[in-house]
């Protein structure tokens, strides 16, 4: 029903005959988006559970894009040793205004990247991170700042792109960021026909030489007077370490004495790992246990043993029954006995610890995550096909099954098997399982998730997720999103806000997706101690220029449809609303998360859902007693509203016949703020 007069609202907009807010169809559709919405808000919640045994849904990784904090420069720059291709880089720069460092991984392009950039930036300009998921053609877009230096470190260039157009838009970003007076460093791994296309703007990067850096380092850190002998030993490691970073973790341990600096970069693990192989050589029994060890570590005691009997059967192709049939005369295998004690797997796991609760199940797991990545390297590395097929058919099988702890420690365990294998965890399993079942789909963004808290694997987890939402069909798109919303968005968070905004856009089950992604980064930067309310300032810097005349209706009515969404949201560990929990804790967000409900509320296909989100959040209030906090929240938002719909804001909230909890004095204060004092403009 068309209301031309509704007060205040957006041109061309229809008011919806239900409550139900635009693009949110009625019938199965409807009914798939809210059990989706249900099995996301689950998963995120199980993560959280069981993080001991999957992902480690409470660390918060270090975030990789934005502004690069002065203390990270400051570590590069201790021990740093300018390799021959330093010169040559900043003239390059200098020229061109952006610089490729082409090398091998482990080269130290990182280091040279910030050094760059420190010299390069002019006094109080900021050096910032982008994503390495960038094209150049979304690079020459950038908006870039006079006097700031940016990163895109680890970077893949897009497949396809033929020579000419490789160079063309590596000159018109040249010329974009010399216009700006801004410059760029890119770092890039040597060999592909990309990287061969930029040779105009590329420098081949090679590590510096070890000896020269270890004698650098010891200049600079505090080390004991070392003799002819062992400086000679720490020469003969720096040599062996071959990479800058861990020459440079060789003398720092220095300050500890020569014997402990050796041992802390000495990886015993490797040499104890390769030991059991060759001193086992492991019968099937046997290996089924040392995989179902690598895949499933910290899986219950009998789950583990379920595992490894599926592997057994499968690695032996005999019938499931006639494989468990035991000779009367014949004594009863003891398997446990044997996994454990006769195959040497003990003195890989992790001790029973006597702060496990009476009656809680015993746990088969690695001591440390190195040694779980270890073994799958040598799993990988010695057994070909006899092994891996069984080992795919089995993993396949496994993540069938509903959702539980086995599918969080198979997530662990091919992120672990990713270090040394990435093509088969990216072709075998990651691709698959994204356009796969429930289960499936979850599990593949698990995998991201272990992958994005390792910083060799976290550019490639990126790059796996927006390669999903880039036209890779729709349930491909549905795990990017959810993907993006934990802690692989959590790492990269722009770009996480710009595909799941991208995402938001498109079709029904895709958007409750991301809108249910955007909603827990929300609830993540809520719950965080310090922060800069990326994700309210980013949906206002949506919003905005969709509410200015012309703007185009159709993507209005979907922004602000997703700007509802995530008000609405709930955290997933409680039916509280995220934004309640941002009302009171970051008083700092108030002014934009007004901004955001007010052009809800402003919206007559909007209004009744913003104003039941804004009820909601009012009751958590009200549970807290948090009086002055939704007063903050009134005197931000109701000045942006015209004065005839404040009336309809409060006979809403008021309404007898709406849910009960809202305290009259939480109401109050929220309601007699609207004239304690003129909006804050809007931010910019």
């Amino acid at each position: 029903m068309s209301t031309p007069d509704q007060p205040d609202g957006y041109p061309g907009e229809e008011a919806p005959e239900s409550g139900r807010g635009p693009g949110q169809e009625a019938g199965p559709t409807e009914q798939d988006e809210t059990q989706l919405l249900q099995n996301i808000n689950n998963f995120y919640g199980q993560v959280t559970v069981e993080g001991t045994v999957g992902i480690s849904a409470g660390a918060r990784p270090a975030r990789r894009s934005g502004k690069v904090d002065a203390a990270e420069i400051a570590r590069a720059e201790r021990c740093y040793l300018a390799p021959d291709a330093q010169s040559a880089a900043a003239a390059r720069l200098r020229d061109s205004h952006v610089v490729f460092l082409v090398g091998p991984e482990g080269s130290g392009r990182a280091a040279g990247s910030l050094m760059l950039a420190r010299q390069f930036r002019r006094d109080g300009c900021a050096v910032v991170r982008l994503p390495p998921t960038r094209t150049l053609e979304e690079l020459t877009g950038t908006t870039f700042r006079p006097g700031e230096v940016y990163l895109v470190q680890d970077w893949t260039p897009a497949v396809g792109d033929g020579p000419s157009a490789v160079r063309f838009d590596a000159e018109q970003l040249s010329g974009r960021l010399r216009g700006a007076g801004a410059h760029l460093v890119v770092t890039a791994t040597r060999g592909g026909e990309a990287t061969r296309h930029l040779s105009a703007f590329a420098v081949a990067w090679a590590p510096v030489d070890a000896r020269r850096l270890l004698a650098h380092c010891l200049d600079r850190v505090a080390s004991p007077v070392l003799s002819p002998a062992d400086l000679a030993r720490l020469t003969e490691r720096a040599v062996q370490l071959a990479r800058p970073a861990r020459v440079v973790e060789l003398a720092a341990g220095l300050v500890d004495g020569v014997d402990a600096a050796l041992a802390a970069v000495a990886d015993t693990d490797a040499a104890r790992v390769a030991e059991w192989f060759d001193r086992t050589l492991p019968v099937r029994r046997t290996l089924s246990a040392a995989v179902t060890l690598a895949f499933f570590s910290g899986v219950g005691l009998r789950c583990f043993e379920q595992l490894a009997d599926d592997l057994d059967r499968l690695m032996s192709g005999a019938d499931p029954a006639a494989a468990t049939q035991t000779p009367g005369g014949t004594p009863f295998p003891q398997t446990r006995a044997t996994l454990v004690a006769d195959s040497g797997l003990g003195e890989f796991l992790a001790e029973a610890g006597a702060e496990r609760p009476f009656g809680a199940e015993q746990r088969f797991a690695f001591r440390t995550g190195h040694q779980q990545e270890l073994f799958l390297a040598e799993l990988f590395r010695r057994y070909g096909s006899d092994l891996w097929n069984p080992v795919r058919q089995w993993l396949a099988e496994t993540v069938q099954r509903p959702l539980g702890p086995e599918h969080f420690a198979a997530a662990r365990g091919l992120g672990a098997l990713c270090r040394s294998s990435p093509a088969e965890v990216t072709g075998g399993y990651l691709d698959v399982w994204a356009a796969g079942r429930t289960s499936e789909r979850f599990t593949a963004v698990g995998i991201l998730w272990a992958m994005a808290q390792d910083d060799l694997l976290a550019p490639l987890a990126l790059r796996t997720a927006v390669g999903w939402a880039r036209n890779r069909g729709q349930q491909r798109a549905m795990t990017a999103a959810v993907a993006l919303g934990g802690v692989l968005g959590q790492r990269y968070l722009s770009e996480a806000l710009r595909w799941l905004w991208v995402l938001a856009l498109r079709g029904g089950r895709i958007r409750a997706a991301a809108q249910r992604a955007l909603g827990h980064l929300l609830s993540v930067e809520a719950d965080a101690d310090s922060g800069s309310g990326g994700v309210p300032r980013f949906l206002a810097s949506k919003v905005r220029p969709l509410l200015r005349p012309g703007a185009d209706i159709a993507e209005r009515r979907l922004a602000l449809t997703t700007v509802v969404a995530i008000l609405s949201t709930t955290a997933p560990d409680s039916d509280d609303p995220v934004v309640a929990r941002l009302v009171l804790d970051r008083p700092g967000d108030v002014p934009v998360v007004a901004e955001l409900w007010a052009s809800a509320i402003r919206s007559g296909p909007h209004r009744g859902d913003a104003v039941a989100a804004l009820r909601a959040t009012l009751r958590s209030l009200a549970r807290s007693e948090a009086t002055s906090a939704a007063a903050r929240l009134g005197a931000e938002l109701l000045p942006r509203l015209p004065p005839e719909l404040h009336g309809f804001v409060a006979r809403t909230l008021a309404h007898p016949n709406q849910e009960p909890g809202t305290s009259g004095h939480v109401l109050r204060a929220f309601l007699d703020s609207r004239t304690a004092r003129p909006a804050r403009p809007s931010l910019r």
